[in-house]
């Protein structure tokens, strides 16, 4: 789970960096046997938002059932881009504060390096 925030993160700061949003998003595993699948789910709206990038793709990867599955390599990706401004247009009635406060993380990590701003559940155990 951990890993899949932290990919939805990269995504989601690279969608707002392109200044798009996408429709789809797309769950790539690869077990221990090299076995690949790919499982993708269209979004009602467009989003460029991280929170629910992972929550999508969580969502997804709980519906595979990997108890005692060996995974090799987990991916995340989006598709069907639209330009951000549209989507923000079309969900002008929903709730954006994780969409301020994500786009606030991308400027402080502009100024101040990728390490400047992280959400909790990806720091270390220790």
């Amino acid at each position: 789970r951990r890993e899949l925030l932290r990919l939805a993160e990269r995504v989601a700061r690279r969608l707002r960096r392109g200044r798009v949003a996408a429709r789809t998003v797309v769950l790539k595993l690869r077990y221990a046997n090299f076995q690949t699948i790919t499982r993708s789910r269209t979004l009602a709206l467009p989003t460029d938002e991280a929170t629910q990038l992972h929550r999508e793709s969580a969502a997804m990867l709980d519906a595979l059932r990997l108890e005692r599955v060996r995974v090799r390599l987990i991916g995340l990706g989006t598709s069907n881009l639209v330009p951000a401004d549209a989507s923000r247009q079309l969900g002008l009635l929903t709730d954006d504060r994780w969409g301020v406060l994500e786009r606030a993380a991308d400027t402080a990590r502009d100024r101040f390096g990728n390490d400047a701003v992280t959400r909790g559940a990806l720091l270390p155990d220790d």
